[in-house]
This record gives C-alpha cells, structure tokens and sequence, in this order.
C-alpha cells in the first residue's frame, strides 16, 4: 500500500489509480530550489528551534518531485507530508513553501478520486488529507489576519467544499455519471473547519480585504458559501444547540462580508463582472438566510435590504445589459418576497351547504419562537364547534393541505378523526385540488363537494390578518419591497427618460406585485389603531397608471407601447376599482382629444383587452373584472365600436366579438345590453326620418344597424324574444324603417349615376368582393323577424321592399332575403344563400335546435305570394340576375311545392324564362337540369343531379312535380320558343341568340343527345330496334333511327390489338399449308358503327385474324369517352376492362368513339371461367322526350313541324359573332345539327329522296312519283339556295346509298339476317334508280 499512488495524468482524460514500485525514478528537490516570491503583508516570523527533521524535508521533496514530475503522489505520503506541515507551518517557512505550492495539488488529486474504486485504506488517506488541509487553512487565515496578507490557500478550501468533485458526488440530483460517492464527508469537512475556528477567521479576513485586490474572486466566494449553506442545519422555530449557533453565527459573519464586498462595487465595477457568476453568489446567500429566516429573522431581512440595494443599483445603471439582469433580479426578488409571504391568521368559512362547517378556523401549524408561522411546514386550520350548539356540536372540524400520491397538493374540509387525523378515517366534506400558485395557502373559491358528507353548494373562504407578531402586520418582505419600489420611484423609472422595450417587458412582474399590494392588506374599520403605515399604503397608484397611458399615447415608439398595453391589461383584474376605474375613464377619454388623433392608441389598447385570456379562467361566462370594472371596460368599447374612424381599424371585428362575450356575463348583462340597445335605437330612429340622399352619415348608419344585431345576438333567445315584441313589434319597425330609409336615400343616388356606374354597380365581382350596406340591413332585419313568431312581416312590406330595390344587384340581395326568411336557418343569416341543402339539414334537427334557430319571418301564404307575385313576375330581368338570385327562386320553389294545393305553373314559366334569358352560364345549365327534371318525372333514386326539385312534397306524397304540362306540351312550348326566336332572329334581335341557343340545348338534353339524363339517342335507336316483331318489314326498322346512325358515314374507325396465345399459334401453324410464321401481336383497323354490339366487332376480328369467334376474348378499351348508355356495370374511365361487359352492349354505350384502341386475346381455351351471363337491362323512361313517341306516325305534323323550324333557326342564324356576351354562332349551328341528326330522317324529305329515284318501300320506281320531271326533281332537292336544307338531303342520299348493316346487330340472328338482306337489296335498287334518275349529275 505505502507505494501506491496516484496518476493524474490519464490518456483519455480522466483521473485513474495506478501502482509503481519503482521509486528511483522520482527526482528529490534541491536544497538550493529558488525562493518563492515574497507574498504581499508583513514579513513572516520563523522560530529556529521549531524546525522539522531532515526525514519530513526528504518527504516534502519526495511528494513535491512526483507532483511536478508526473502529477502523482503517494496516498501515506500525502497524509504524512500534510501533517508534518500543519506541525510546522507557523514556524519554518519549507512548511509554507510547501503547501502553498503543493498542498492544492494534492487535494486536487485526491478528491477526484471515486469512493467505488479505491479501498478502505485508500479513503482513509483522502479523508485525513481533507481534514489537515481544512486544519491548514484554517491555521494560515489566522496568520494572514495577523500579517495583512493574502491566504493563497482559499483556491484549496474551494477545492475541499466543491460538491461537484467525484469523491462527493451522490447517486442523485447531479449524479450525472452514476457513481457512488461520499457527500457525507464533504459535510464533516465543512463542520472541522468550524470546529478550527476557520470561518470565523475567515469573516474576519474577508472583512478586512474588502476593496482590496486581494479579496477572493466571485467563483471561490461561491463554494465557500455554498458550503455554509448547506452546513447551516434545516431546522423549525427551536432553539439551536451549541455547534448549532456557532455554524448560524459563522455564516451569517461570512455572508455579512460577501454582502458588504459586493454593496462596495461601483457602476463600473458591476459592469466588468460576469452577471451569471453575480447571480450564483447571490443565490448562495438567499439559501443561507432562507434557512436562518426562523431563528435569525433580523438578519435575514438584512440580506433583503442588500438585495433590495443591489437591484435598485443594478437597475438604475447606465448600462443596459445591467438594467435587464436588474429586472430580471427584481422578479427573482419578487418571487422570494411572496414566498415568505405569513399565512392568514384565520379564514371566514362561509356559503357552505353543511351550515356546521361555516365559521372560522384558526391557525394551527407550527410556529417559531418570536410568533411566526413556520416555513415548509403542513399549513392546516382548525374549529371546534361547541358541544352546546345544535348543528354540530362537539364536532373538531379541519381545514389542512394534504399531499397526495401523485405528490399533487389538496385542500380538504373535514372532521378530523380523534385518533388518526389527516388520514382516510377522516370525514371530507369539500375539497380543492389546486394548483401551483394555490398551494401555499388554501384558495379562496373553486371548492368542490365530496360525494359522502358534502352538502351543495360549495364554500367560499375570505382570510383575516397574518400569522405576525403584533405590530409585524406591515412589516413583511413584501411590505418592505413595496415601500422600497415607492420610495425609490422605480415605476417612473420603468417609464421615464431610460424607456426601452426590454426594461417594460421585465417589468410587467413588479408592476404586477405593486397592484397585487393595492389589496393586500385587510381593510381596517374606522377607530382601529393601527400601526404606521397602515393597510396598503404602499402600492401601486393612480399617477403611475396615467403615466403609463400618457406614455402608450406619446407616439415614441409603437413596440413599446404594445408592451406597456400588454402591462396594463394584465394588471387591470388585480386592480382595486379604485385604480381601473380612473386608468379606463382616461383611455375614453383619449378618443375626445381633439388635438391629438388617438382612436389608433384606444383600440389597440382595447384590442390587447380582448385578446386577455387568462389560463385559469376556464368558464367564458366568468370575467376577472369586478361589475364596475367591467361597467366601464363596456363603456370604452362602445364609444371606440361608435366613433367615426373605427370602420378602419384591423381590430374592429376582435373588439366586436369581445365586446359581445363580455355582454352575456351575467348577473349584469341584461342590464348592459338594455342600455347599449337604448342607445342603438335612438340612433336607428334618426336614421329612419332621413329619407333623402345626404340626410345621414351612411358609414355611422350601418355600423348602428351592424351594432344592433349582435347586441341582439349577445342577448339569451327570453330576452331576445321580449326585446323584439316589446310595444308590438317597435324595434322591428323601427329596423325595418331605417331599411326603407336607406333605400329611399339610395334610390336618388342611384337615378343620379352614370350608366357606366350602374353597370360598375352590377358587376359580379363587386358584389362578392364586400358586403354591401343592403345586404347588412337584411341581415339584421332578417334577424328581428325570426327572433318570435309573434311578429312577421307582411306582404305590403316585402311589396314596398321589392319597388324600393330598383336595380338588379339590390334585387337580388332582396331575394337572397326573402328565401332565407322564408324557412328555419341558423341563429344568424349567412353571408350566402341558404341552400336547398342546408334548409334539409336544419328542418332535419327538428326541436334540437329550436332554441338556436331563426323562425320564419312571413308566414306561409305571405311567402307564396312573395314568390309567384314577386319573383315569378314576368317584370324580372334574369339577364342581369346572378346565382345567388336563382338559387333563392330554387328555395322558394321548393317550399311552394310542400304547400298543399299550390300551383306551379308561375314557376314553370319563370323557369322556362329564366333557361332562355338568364346571362349567367352558371344560372342556365343549372336551369336546364332543374326545368328537364320537372318534366321527366325521375324519382329520387334515379336523378343524378341534386337540386331543389329531388324533394318531393310533405307527408309521404309521390314525388312527382305537380305541373299542368305533360311531355307533349314539353315538345310544344319548345316548339313555340323556337318560332319566336325565329322572329326574333329574322329582326335582328341580339338576344334571340341567346335564345335559340337555350332552347337548343333544353332539347339536345331532353332527347339525351349528350347523355347526362340517363338515356341517349343510342338507347332510343336500340329501344325501337327491340320493340320490333316478327311481322316489321325494313321501313318499320330504319324509320325510327337517328338520321346520322342510317347510313356507313356514321362509322368510327378504331385501331385493334389482337394478341395470340402460345397453344393458338401452333394450332394454326398446323392447320395452315404455309410455313409461314403468324405474328403473336396483331395490329389492323376496322370501321364500327355506334349501334353495333360488342358480338359483331369480335366477329370483325375473328374475320381479319382468320380464327373462330369463340377464340376472341375483349380485354380493354383505351382512349374512351364516358360511356353514353344505360347499364350500370359501366364506369366512367377512359381505360376500361371489356371481359365482364355483356356482348349486346353497343359501341356508343361503350364510349368508344373514333381513334380508340381495343385490346383482344386469340385464344381457343379460355383463361379464366366465363363472366357470369349479364341481364338484358330494362330501357327506362329517362330523359323528357322519347324519340319514338315524339316521332311516330301519331305525331307526324309535330316532328315535320320541327323540322321545319330547326332549318329555319339554322338558316337564320349569323355566322360569325363578334360579341362576347353571347355564345359562339358557330356552337349553336352545331346545336341544331346535332338535333337533325338525332331526330329520326324526316319523313317527307326520305320520301322524295327515294321516289326521285324511283325507289319506295313495297313499289316500283314506275310508280313511285308523278312528275314531270325527274331532273327537275333533284335540283329542287338540292338548291344551293337552301344549303342546309340540301345538306341534310345528302346526308339522306348517303344513308340510301351506302346503309349500315350493324344497326341491325343487336336484333336477333333470324331477325338480322332477314333485315341485312332486305337492307342489301334496298340499296342496290336505290343506287340503281339514284343513278338512271340523273342523281349523280344534279350532286
């Protein structure tokens, strides 16, 4: 053991234990070493006959040579070595050479070492080190004292009380590295040094070095203080033991020293030192006065009185750097102030449903020696009631703080058990779990009932005094702070000449302190002596919250004063009424300076009101303010909501909405809002007699009716619905009123603008970009109407409102109105329209939210007549109306409907107006689809488009439009729109374009040319196909078909991929004679027609690709339109899988247009099973008119009727357009040919085409015609005068000519066969006669 030693040095950085017995390499020190350097004080005095033996100088030259050599020494030696120098130091100067260059090596060394890894002996080693070095130091401050010189030993007394070295370090807290170490003795080392006199020279010491340069730095002040702390013992109000009072008195003598070294530095000092460091030493001080603050009050409200000092200096200094670690000391302070703060000496139980548990309780924690309570103890409060009271007599009922498993802190009421208080047996009657800043004292509300003895309603708690001694009631630490802040002027500091955005932000803590003081203290009844200076003399005061506003409105900088906004707001709840009161008067008052414009100034600082949202107030319905308080917060908002320039502020809406909330807090806010509606009303009244333009301030005039809603709105749906019927209706005739008023103002500005202006006024954009003052008054009108169905507005009314709104963007907000008034909607009227939709959703909910909903503001015949004599008049221009207009015709339809025995043929002729008028495309296409489905009579499961028209009337009736149209007079009324449009295009009329090209597209979708109804021409041509029978002949077959289907120029070329299979390939390669290899992939093209099926074009394939039909299997088919017919298995992509389609299914229903590709497999065996066999789908009656019937023999003068018009549209038509406001010329020609070519070939032209060529069904060309001439005959067929007539004629000739034998495809096998070659003949004989005819020249 005795050659062990210590290696400091270590590869990776640590300290390790290592051995060597090799001690000859160690190099001995030479007698003749240089001297030290003379240390500063008087000289020192050796005694030559108290000089150690040569033995201890060889050891001192031994442990010296290892520490400079290697950084090592040995542990015998290191105790040895130190002994003989605590022997010899006062007498021979090798002893203080020594230790003052070495001894802080060695201690060095040793307490790095780790307890876990070194033995028993090896402790023991360190441990006596340790103790002569305290011994040492505690020798050498006593000579220094003596000498006035500097004790370079501190740095190794640091050394020794440093808690962060491994040989303290414990197993928690700041164990970082997990290991075991011994605190204990860094404790018996603090305690030796006592017991050695050392801190008691050291006070001395540091005493007499203050403003020396010799006195310890800041960090070598720090552990030794931290030391005391942790030396000073934890204890109550007892008295101390012996060692007690002389470790009490040791670190208060300490503390005393750093506190008057750190009070003598100077501004410029301060400046130099590092603020963190300043801050560790003062926190080592707070923790030694904290723990001494029971047994030596005295001297720990000095440390506050230096503390108080040190911030004052630090926060008054020029630098600001200084000034911000000031504030941030001062809320430090704060906190430390508030923590000492004595509990209540009682508290007043009162409100509690147990009537027993009312009354008061007294302290019963412990308490010190001179009368105070005592700290870091359980609080609790007790009262027994008198045996001789009835209600609970005898009873010892508690009010005490419990802390749970969960280590969270709760306030209980109980009767506490005789044997076992403060546990389970304990009977609870409220509790309060609280939160952190609630825990030091029980809190005043927010008590909950216990299930098993508590009685509702809960307590309320109002405390009495503290637990001082007599006279102490003022003389707190946060009395003190209070007074110091007061005296020193420390909030004219914050907002005087060294204002900075930094300093207000800090010190919104101690602005908050200083309110918080207004109430501190109990009020005192008059006549009580009281102690000077009384209750809340030193607080928080009127002056500095003006000083504060004054310097918010100097316009110096907008930063800081969003702070200082941000600083009153946030003490204004702790404010005594007194102090808010007098702060909000002022900021209303800024708003009437005519001086300065400060409107800006009071609303950012009523915005920052508004945005307060304190986490502990959870209840919305809960303000922070008292009702004075508020009174007057109410007051400031009114007059910024009413002044003339608020309409500008970004925070009008945020004021608005708290201004609303604060107003639904009651007990108060019926009072309130009676009052601000007052006042609303007076002016709404003003408004209403000014009947001509300039007679009233339009801006203030809306903001009023704007005002009036949500005053309105803040109100319950009682006092709402009291406040409307009052005086029969008064406030909604006085709404309505001002309404008329502002129209009448509006209408003579109107008459004075500019068409230009009016059409500005119409735009679309403007009217969605805002919202307009009219729509505003609707709105609130609206409102006042659905309140009560005790009043309702009548049809004179909505009469006066209708002539009063003469422009068409005032028109259609009106109907926009009225259909949202006609029904339930929400608590306030959307900004758009209430969809058929949303009126579904809210009648839905029935009575859930008949207390949130608006009633209908008219009743039911007021609303018919609102729409059949308003809306449905033919005086309305649906040319300028917008979406917003028809979606309100489509509400009020809707609810015409469900009124039993109503008619709708205003409406349907409405409708039929608003399709051909409208100039909005929107408004048309959804017009079309709403007037198509009143006409075709879908039920709900099989109409594809929502609107108003889906919903059938009320108690479970058929829903079915109730019109007095059938699907003849559909075709009818059409016809007579298109021979209107016809004059109209013959006039030259611009609009008829318009016209004709709606009324071209009402009837491409109603003959479901474009498919959207569910039924195409397809499905028509296919249905008349399978209506034959066995008896039709080919003119029974062809007659019904769409003119462009007849003939092969309907044809649509797709490209086909057919792929071979392996085993197919072999197959053929046998059969074939050639060698010839056949290409796995096969590419060709064939022609299709729209009505041939599926099982013909494989049988095209199978012909080209020369294999059986049952080999080809369809895969896919890219390129695809959505499919146009009628089998729900068909889906809506533009790749689609063909091996589950049915094979009857036709190309058009497929989608398959020209340019499209289609995927097949050759292959003999099938890959998978066979799709199951598909149902023949049923052919439903979907669209409005039915091809078939509208063009059968019964109905022959109307198809030539309509086909003679159509040409006649068609030729009247312009062919060019130059007008953007009106469809392109060359979209509607297409219109009209898509009809022709839709409609079956018209009967009279088939005729003549086929008797001039000497061709009829069942007769002989001889016979076929009577006329003169032949050639004649066809040049009046095809006169280039009427070019579109000749045009279809061709198209007639064509299909003659060259027929498409795939029509007949889907028919039967015997069937098709017979009709292809009746239909070959046909066109043989046809092509015959069209040529001997002269045909061919006249073309």
């Amino acid at each position: 053991v005795g050659y062990c030693m210590v290696d400091l040095i270590c590869r990776d950085g640590t300290e390790t234990l290592s051995t060597t017995p090799d001690l000859d390499t160690m190099a001995l020190v030479g007698e003749d070493e240089t001297e030290q350097q003379q240390p500063p004080g008087d000289p020192y005095t050796w005694d030559d006959k108290a000089q150690p033996a040569s033995e201890i100088r060889t050891l001192w030259r031994e442990v010296a040579q290892g520490i400079d050599r290697s950084q090592t020494v040995v542990w015998k030696n290191a105790v040895e070595s130190l002994q003989s120098a605590n022997r010899y130091l006062p007498t021979t100067q090798d002893a203080r050479v020594f230790v003052e260059k070495y001894m802080k090596h060695i201690i060095g060394i040793l307490v790095e070492q780790q307890p876990s890894k070194i033995g028993q002996h090896e402790r023991s080693c360190v441990e006596d080190s340790l103790e002569l070095s305290v011994a040492i130091i505690a020798t050498d401050l006593k000579i220094q004292q003596k000498r006035n010189g500097e004790s370079v030993l501190l740095e190794v007394l640091a050394l020794v009380f440093n808690k962060k070295k491994s040989y303290y370090k414990g197993s928690k807290g700041w164990n970082v590295n997990h290991m075991s170490g011994l605190p204990e003795v860094r404790l018996r080392m603090i305690d030796c040094f006592r017991q050695e006199g050392g801190f008691k020279s050291l006070a001395e010491y540091l005493n007499s070095r203050i403003q020396t340069p010799i006195f310890p730095s800041l960090d070598l002040l720090h552990q030794i203080l931290s030391a005391l702390a942790d030396g000073v013992p934890s204890r109550g109000g007892t008295a101390a033991s012996g060692g007690s009072r002389e470790m009490d008195d040791d670190a208060i003598a300490v503390a005393q020293a750093a506190m008057r070294y750190i009070s003598s530095f100077s501004d410029e000092a301060m400046r130099r030192l590092p603020t963190e460091t300043l801050n560790i030493v003062r926190c080592d001080l707070q923790r030694i006065f904290d723990r001494l603050v029971s047994v030596r009050r005295e001297s720990t409200y000095q440390f506050y009185e230096f503390w108080r000092t040190l911030v004052l200096q630090l926060i008054t200094s020029e630098s600001l750097p200084l000034r911000l670690f000031g504030w941030e000391q001062l809320k430090e302070l704060i906190d430390a102030s508030q923590d000492h703060r004595p509990p209540a000496k009682s508290f007043i139980v009162e409100g509690a449903g147990c009537t027993f548990v009312n009354g008061e309780y007294t302290f019963a924690g412990a308490t010190t020696s001179d009368g105070y309570a005592q700290r870091g103890e359980e609080i609790s409060y007790e009262r027994r009631i008198p045996s001789s009271e009835s209600d609970g007599g005898g009873k010892n009922l508690t009010l005490f703080r419990c802390t749970m498993r969960s280590q969270q802190k709760w306030w209980f009421l109980s009767e506490a058990d005789e044997e076992q208080p403060g546990t389970d047996r304990d009977i609870d009657y409220y509790q309060h779990k609280s939160k952190e800043h609630e825990e030091t004292e029980p809190p005043m509300s927010g008590w909950l009932t216990c299930r098993n003895a508590g009685v509702e309603p809960s307590p309320k708690l109002q405390g009495r005094g503290l637990m001082v001694p007599n006279g102490e009631e003022y003389n707190t630490l946060e009395h003190q702070l209070a007074k110091c802040a007061i005296d020193n002027k420390i909030v004219e500091l914050v907002l005087g000449a060294s204002l900075h955005r930094e300093v207000v932000h800090r010190s919104i803590p101690f602005i908050e302190f200083l309110a918080l003081m207004c109430n501190r203290d109990p009020t005192v009844d008059s006549g009580t002596a009281t102690t000077s200076p009384g209750p809340n003399a030193y607080c928080l005061q009127k002056e500095h919250l003006l000083l504060a506003w004054k310097t918010c409105t100097s316009k110096a900088d907008v930063a800081v004063s969003d702070e200082i906004y941000h600083l009153l707001v946030s003490i204004l709840p702790s404010l005594p009424d007194g102090l808010a009161i007098p702060l909000l008067q002022a900021v209303q008052e800024s708003l009437e300076d005519i001086k300065q414009d400060l409107v800006f100034e009071v609303a950012e600082f009523c915005s920052a009101l508004a945005l307060q949202s304190p986490s502990e107030v959870k209840d919305p319905n809960v303000s922070l303010l008292s009702e004075e308080v508020r009174a007057v917060v109410l007051d400031l908002l009114w007059a910024v909501l009413t002044h003339s320039e608020s309409s500008s502020l970004k925070s009008y809406d945020t004021l608005k909405r708290y201004f609303t909330n604060e107003l639904r807090i009651e007990p108060f806010g019926r009072k309130h809002r009676e009052k601000f509606l007052q006042a609303c009303t007076q002016t709404l009244s003003k408004n209403a007699q000014q009947q001509h333009e300039g007679g009233a301030d339009e801006a203030l005039a809306l903001r009023m009716v704007k005002l009036t809603q949500f005053v309105l709105e803040a109100c319950p749906r009682e006092q709402a619905q009291e406040i409307v019927t009052a005086n029969k209706g008064a406030l909604a005739s006085l709404v309505f009123s001002e309404l008329t008023a502002y129209l009448s103002r509006k209408k003579d500005d109107d008459v004075a603008m500019s068409p230009q202006q009016k059409k500005t006024a119409l735009s679309p954009e403007i009217l969605k970009s805002t919202e307009s003052p009219l729509s505003e008054r609707l709105r609130i009108l609206r409102c006042v109407y659905g309140i009560s169905e005790g009043i309702r507005l009548s049809i004179i009314q909505l009469q006066h409102l209708w002539t009063l709104c003469s422009i068409p963007s005032d028109r259609e907000e009106l109907m926009v109105f009225v259909a949202s008034a006609s029904t339930v909607t929400g608590t306030s009227m959307s900004r758009g329209v209430a969809t058929p939709e949303t009126q579904d959703n809210i009648q839905a909910q029935g009575s859930q939210t008949s207390n949130e909903c608006l009633t209908a503001a008219f009743s039911d015949e007021v609303r018919s007549s609102a729409f059949v004599d308003l809306m449905c008049s033919e005086t309305v221009d649906w040319g300028v109306l917008g979406e917003s207009a028809y979606q309100s015709f489509q509400v009020m339809y809707k609810r015409l409907r469900q009124t039993p025995g109503a008619s709708t043929g205003p409406a349907l002729n409405a409708l039929w107006r608003i399709c051909l008028t409208t100039g909005n495309e929107v408004v048309a296409s959804q017009s079309m689809k709403d007037l198509l489905t009143v006409y075709s009579g879908m039920t709900n499961a099989n109409r594809t488009q929502n609107s108003a028209w889906s919903s059938g009337p009320p108690n479970g009736s058929a829903d079915q439009m109730q019109t007095d149209e059938d699907d003849n007079d559909f075709g009818n009324r059409v016809f007579d729109y298109l021979v209107e449009v016809k004059k109209g295009l013959d006039a030259g009329l611009a609009s008829s374009e318009r016209s004709a090209e709606r009324c071209l597209r009402i009837l491409n979708v109603a003959v479901g040319q474009d498919g959207s109804t569910g039924r195409s021409v397809t499905t028509s041509a296919v249905s008349s196909l399978n209506s034959l029978t066995t008896d039709s002949s080919f003119a029974d077959a062809i007659g019904p078909l769409p003119h462009g289907m007849r003939g092969q120029s309907g044809y649509r070329r797709i490209g086909i991929m057919a792929k071979r299979t392996a085993q197919n390939m072999s197959q053929n390669q046998d059969q074939t004679a050639s060698n010839t290899r056949q290409a796995s992939t096969m590419r060709f093209t064939i022609d299709i027609h729209p009505l041939e099926t599926l099982a013909s074009v494989k049988t095209k394939v199978s012909h080209q690709c020369q294999c059986r039909v049952s080999s080809v299997k369809p895969i896919s088919a890219g390129g695809r339109l959505a499919g146009t017919g009628n089998r729900n298995s068909l889906t809506d992509t533009s790749q689609m899988s063909l091996n589950i389609v049915p094979d009857d299914s036709t190309v058009d229903q497929l989608g398959i247009v020209h340019g499209c590709e289609m995927v097949f497999v050759i292959a003999d065996r099938q890959a998978q099973a066979p799709a199951p066999a598909q149902p023949k789908p049923q052919t439903q009656k979907n669209s409005v008119l039915d091809l078939n019937k509208m063009f059968d023999e019964s109905h022959a003068g109307f198809a030539n009727r309509m086909f003679e018009t159509l040409l006649s549209v068609l030729e009247a038509l312009p062919t060019r357009s130059n007008n953007s406001n009106f469809p392109d010329r060359s979209e509607t020609h297409k219109l009209v040919w898509d009809l022709l070519l839709a409609m079956p070939t018209n009967k009279e032209i088939a005729d003549k085409v086929r008797a001039t060529a000497g061709v009829s069904f069942g007769k002989s060309g001889d016979d076929a015609i009577m006329a003169d001439s032949l050639a004649d005959q066809w040049s009046s067929l095809l006169d280039k005068r009427n070019f579109q007539r000749s045009v279809y004629v061709l198209q007639a000739i064509d299909a003659f000519l060259q027929p498409a034998p795939e029509l007949f495809s889907s028919l039967p096998k015997q069937k098709q066969v017979e009709l292809e070659g009746e239909m070959r003949s046909d066109a043989l004989a046809f092509r015959q006669g069209f040529i001997e005819s002269g045909g061919v020249d006249a073309v």
